[in-house]
């Protein structure tokens, strides 16, 4: 398929070659990542006490996470319907939706994001760290894990009064 079209003059050889090259390399570098933030939660799993490749399932993740900070069921509800309301948003992205619907959306957003900081800075103070790293974890948690995960803090168990 290629090859025709490269005779018919449709495509260059070198395009084709650069593409692959580009492709290969985003692979590669997805894979380093990949491996880099399976690390970051086999560590975290194993400060935490816990069996370090359960870290690396999503669902069961959040849920550890909730019950080490001594969260309620509704955080880990929160957290397992986090898939259905990115899928909704994207909907309203793609679809032209009425407004009560964008305004519901943005609300549950609003809702999702308190409870994700809320979360997080139990989940801090539970590492002895203050609402400051909660919130660091809660909006910037590609730095903030492998701090958490590499760094010489000490899962505590129970959650510790916010500094």
């Amino acid at each position: 398929m290629l090859s025709f079209l490269i005779d018919k003059g449709v495509v260059e050889a070198s395009d084709i070659f650069s593409f692959l090259l580009r492709a290969l390399l985003l692979i590669v570098l997805f894979c380093v990542i990949l491996i880099f933030y399976s690390a970051v939660w086999i560590k975290l799993f194993e400060k935490l006490y816990r069996p370090c490749l359960c870290g690396l399932i999503p669902i069961y993740r959040g849920f550890v996470i909730a019950r080490s900070c001594r969260c309620t069921m509704l955080y880990c509800l929160m957290l397992a319907l986090l898939p259905v309301y990115f899928a909704l948003d994207m909907c309203v992205i793609v679809l032209d939706y009425s407004v009560p619907f964008v305004l519901a959306l943005i609300i549950l957003s609003a809702v999702i994001f308190a409870l994700l900081i809320k979360l997080s800075c139990a989940f801090a103070s539970t590492f002895d760290k203050g609402v400051i790293f909660g919130i660091f974890l809660a909006v910037l948690p590609v730095v903030a894990l492998p701090i958490l995960a590499f760094g010489s803090d000490v899962h505590f168990g129970r959650l510790r009064t916010v500094k």
